[in-house]
């Protein structure tokens, strides 16, 4: 009892009204029940905390899609640019590199980038390519843009030297589609050429000169000439001849 005592007086002088040896044991087992409470949250929460601070900071590679008149609906960039593949990579590779790569960039990411696709989209995907660099891939067809293309909705690329081709959404090759001839410029209206035509030429209808035959020639039996029957008679010589003188 007499500790007690002494123990409250020794808590008034200290600034501690009315804390006995008991109230100093509990708020001590209290504090110590926190920490260990607090040092099992921190412990539960350490790798949540630094997967989420992770996940929020990793790159994430956006993807979109844009209805392009003459070909489709086709994968764009985040800003809607035409994203296209090239016919000789191989599955799962890339062969644009150097001059090519400055005309058809390729869409580069950062190793283990989020890849934010479209609705309904599947089979994006990140590939290793040359240089130790990694490519945002359509079903492991690696894909590039094209620095002729400056606006939403544009395919200058569609079809260039028959090896560049726009990558429509439903997985399919656009190398069938048909290319649009480039715009002309404004168009020249003709007038319409009427042509008239003389009308026929009627000849007169030729007149025929009758044909006269001449009447056949009398037909006139040869007159032969009369036949003329000669009769030489023999003379009868009467005379005596020179032995008559016998009488």
């Amino acid at each position: 009892m007499a500790t007690e005592e002494m123990t409250l007086e020794d808590g008034r002088r200290q600034g501690r009204p009315g804390v006995g040896s008991r109230g100093l044991t509990g708020l001590a087992a209290a504090a110590l029940t926190g920490a260990v409470l607090a040092g099992t949250t921190l412990a539960l929460a350490g790798p949540a905390a630094t997967a989420g601070a992770t996940s929020s900071h990793a790159p994430t590679v956006h993807i979109s899609t844009a209805k392009v008149p003459s070909v489709g609906t086709v994968l764009t960039t985040g800003t809607g640019l035409t994203l296209y593949r090239f016919t000789q990579d191989p599955a799962g590779g890339a062969t644009c590199t150097g001059g090519c790569a400055k005309i058809w960039p390729p869409l580069l990411a950062s190793k283990g980038a989020h890849i934010a696709g479209p609705k309904g989209v599947k089979g994006l995907s990140l590939i290793k390519v040359t240089g130790n660099h990694w490519q945002v891939a359509f079903h492991d067809v690696a894909l590039y843009r094209f620095t002729g293309d400056k606006k939403k909705g544009q395919d200058k690329g569609q079809g260039v030297a028959s090896a560049w081709y726009a990558v429509l959404k439903s997985g399919l090759s656009s190398a069938n589609v048909a290319i649009a001839p480039p715009p002309t410029s404004t168009p020249t209206t003709q007038a319409p050429t009427t042509t008239t035509q003389a009308p026929p030429t009627t000849s007169p209808p030729a007149t025929q000169t009758p044909v006269t035959q001449a009447p056949p020639p009398p037909t006139t039996r040869p007159t032969q000439p009369p036949t003329t029957t000669t009769t030489t008679t023999a003379p009868t010589n009467t005379g005596t001849g020179s032995g008559g003188a016998g009488f």
